[in-house]
């Protein structure tokens, strides 16, 4: 498992299961001990 800060996913580049780039993280929401967004 790889855990990293929250603060160093916000602006990470996002890519699809094909490769193709989808976008960067601009906020995440943290529920129940989980990340969503």
């Amino acid at each position: 498992m790889i855990v990293k800060k929250l603060s160093e996913v916000i602006g990470s580049k996002v890519y699809t299961d094909s490769g193709d780039y989808f976008g960067e993280i601009e906020e995440a929401n943290i529920h129940d001990n989980k990340v969503e967004g």
